[in-house]
């Protein structure tokens, strides 16, 4: 089916993409003999039926209109390999003092076998180079957050939160590969809605994680944000002020600007509706989730009803919309 048409509108045809996608991956790693490093669930590994796992490059594709089969599932496998390495950096820097030697072997191999796979995308040097940046800046910034976070001494700051997708900003290999692929004004808007749905997410993991990464004194973005604006010690237990509180319903209404965002640009690049359109909408119920959390944590009844008072410029912590349209 190299390059035959597609309906990328399809959940059968994506269902497809994504299971040949999954297939080509785990071949790969057993190619590199790398099956057995990873003592994960298959689906938590490549993240399966999530937008930044097997189905990304499908989903991202049907945005775009791009309709070559052969690429798009070469995207999607050189995507998961990206994501392997970012895994196995995350249980290297989360357990500094465990033995990590698989994964410690594992990473530089992982990193090897998605530069190759990126050779079969696209052989221009430009797009090596791009993909080579992508993939180190990510795991730079995933270093120097894990330092940071582990020193309540050195707390983000309010510029650090501009840069709160780019720990994972290797979920956007997809968007930037078919920037190469498709050419165009739409793949340059396409990494504008990745790096969107980037900030929605990892806002709601760590306003979900908030209590755990006290304990555990992982200083994330968010938390340390939230203890920053009570000014108080580091300690071991997270209890909300009304000043975090509201700095919480903030960021809870940065994220849903960040989903209303990346719905409306691709309901703009498409012209009609595609699956991403509605599994953008369905992360509104994750949101919402999340805002129940907080609700439960602050004892506060009245929460979800401010926050649809709240106008979003009145505590919004991140002044990021506009840089991110």
């Amino acid at each position: 089916m190299n390059g035959k048409a597609i309906d990328l509108n399809d959940p059968d045809t994506v269902e497809r993409l994504a299971q040949k996608t999954r297939a080509r991956f785990f071949q790969g790693l057993k190619k590199s003999r790398l099956d057995g490093v990873f003592q994960l669930p298959e689906e938590y590994l490549v993240g399966r039926g999530r937008f930044f796992g097997d189905y990304q490059a499908a989903y991202l594709a049907g945005i775009l209109g791009y309709q070559n089969e052969a690429k798009i599932v070469e995207v999607g496998v050189a995507h998961l390999f990206g994501r392997a390495f970012v895994i196995a950096q995350d249980r290297i820097l989360d357990n500094p003092t465990s033995s990590n030697r698989d994964y410690i072997i594992a990473a530089p191999l992982l990193l090897q076998a998605f530069f190759e796979r990126n050779d079969s995308i696209a052989t221009s040097e430009k797009f090596s180079e791009e993909m080579e940046r992508v993939i180190l800046e990510s795991a730079k910034e995933n270093l120097s957050e894990s330092r940071k976070k582990r020193t309540p001494a050195e707390r983000y700051s309010g510029k650090d939160l501009l840069n709160v997708w780019k720990k994972t900003g290797a979920f956007t290999i997809a968007a930037k590969s078919f920037r190469f692929l498709a050419k165009g004004k739409k793949s340059g808007a396409l990494e504008r809605i990745v790096e969107n749905v980037l900030v929605a997410i990892q806002i709601c993991d760590d306003l979900s994680d908030l209590q755990e990464d006290a304990e555990q004194g992982n200083y994330t973005i968010i938390l340390s944000q939230l203890i920053q604006s009570d000014k108080r010690g580091s300690g071991k237990e997270f209890v909300f002020s009304e000043t975090s509180k509201k700095r919480a319903i903030g960021f809870i209404q940065t994220a849903s600007r960040c989903l209303d965002r990346a719905i409306r640009k691709t309901g703009q690049l498409s012209g009609k509706p595609t699956l991403a359109e509605s599994y953008f909408k369905r992360l509104r119920t994750r949101l919402q989730t999340t805002a129940e959390e907080i609700s439960e944590a602050t004892e506060d009844q009245q929460i979800k009803r401010m926050l649809r008072k709240l106008e979003p410029g009145d505590i919004a912590p991140i002044k990021l919309m506009e840089s991110m349209d």
